[in-house]
């Protein structure tokens, strides 16, 4: 598997195709334009330009802190009172979410710094850069952005590779083995409110928890694409609703939506864990153990870690 890493580069995944066309925003779009570009193209992020030049990386995430901004005090601490006033008028308060500029929210999350890659970089190189972003802006010699290359497309490469090549390297190791925040997994119910697990996720710098039913059984999962549902300011009374309503619209209006959750259990293999990461595009498993309780994450960052 090394050796693979080692000799393909960035180039070689597209050697077929050429690069999607690069969507992007402009630093005085508003949030509303934002959030358009990234739910039509299926994106978690797109490159911010003034001008000619990238500025930076806006990501789901950062549009989650933004909203999470409202229900703040001036210290930066959730407020009962702000919540209040916000449920009073929601209407009003996604409004002024919407007149919000792309260039003010460019890494608002803290998470999505911009650091651009070569496109002639090896895979090796790519996953450890990994390990400063979780989305690079792939760049040319001349510094002009062609793509952003997220986890998922090495993921999707390494699947490839495998079904027709073989097992490699560490792949037939238990999931269990690679587990990520093993002991600190973000579980919510369902009755919870939507705007309580937006602080939840903001804090802990994730993009999905997981949602267990009363015995702490997985059963669904909420992830930062999912508030995309939030697309207008009529939307923002629904922060107020339980997360189970909020999944069952979202399965109502999105077919690619996912209920109940795609997940693996302690002792699948982490060849199982790639190809199900690369068939479904996801980001990452919970990894469960024989009672269905997740106990554990594997992210297609954590995978590619530990295969280079």
């Amino acid at each position: 598997m090394a050796e693979l890493l080692n000799s393909v580069t960035i180039e070689d995944l597209f050697e077929h195709e050429n690069f999607p066309e690069l969507a992007s925003v402009k630093t005085d779009d508003n949030i509303k334009t934002v959030g358009n570009v990234l739910s039509n193209g299926n994106f978690y992020s797109v490159p911010v330009f003034e001008g000619d030049e990238c500025v930076g990386l806006i990501d789901l995430n950062d549009l989650m802190t933004k909203i999470l901004s409202f229900f703040e005090d001036d210290e930066g601490n959730y407020s009962a009172e702000k919540v209040d006033q916000v449920q009073s008028n929601p209407k009003a308060t996604g409004m002024k979410y919407f007149a919000l500029k792309a260039g003010d929210c460019i890494n608002a999350s803290g998470s999505n710094p911009f650091e651009p890659i070569n496109v002639k970089s090896t895979l090796t190189e790519v996953i450890n850069k990994f390990k400063e972003a979780k989305r690079l802006p792939v760049v040319d010699d001349s510094g002009k952005i062609l793509t952003i290359l997220s986890p998922s497309t090495i993921i999707k490469f390494l699947g490839y590779h495998v079904l027709n090549e073989g097992l490699e390297g560490n792949l037939a190791d238990a999931a269990s083995t690679i587990l990520s925040n093993e002991n600190n997994v973000l579980t919510i119910k369902g009755d919870d409110r939507v705007i309580d697990t937006i602080r939840k996720m903001v804090t802990n710098k994730l993009s999905s928890v997981a949602i267990v039913d009363e015995n702490g059984k997985l059963y669904s999962t909420l992830s930062v694409k999912d508030l995309t549902l939030l697309n207008t300011s009529d939307k923002f009374s629904k922060l107020f609703t339980s997360v189970n309503n909020w999944v069952l619209e979202i399965r109502r209006k999105t077919l690619k939506a996912i209920f109940p959750a795609i997940n693996c259990r302690y002792n699948d293999t982490l060849e199982k864990v790639l190809l199900r990461l690369a068939a479904t595009r996801i980001h990452r498993l919970f990894i469960t153990n024989d009672n269905g309780t997740p106990i554990g994450v594997v992210s297609a960052r954590d995978l590619l870690f530990s295969l280079a």
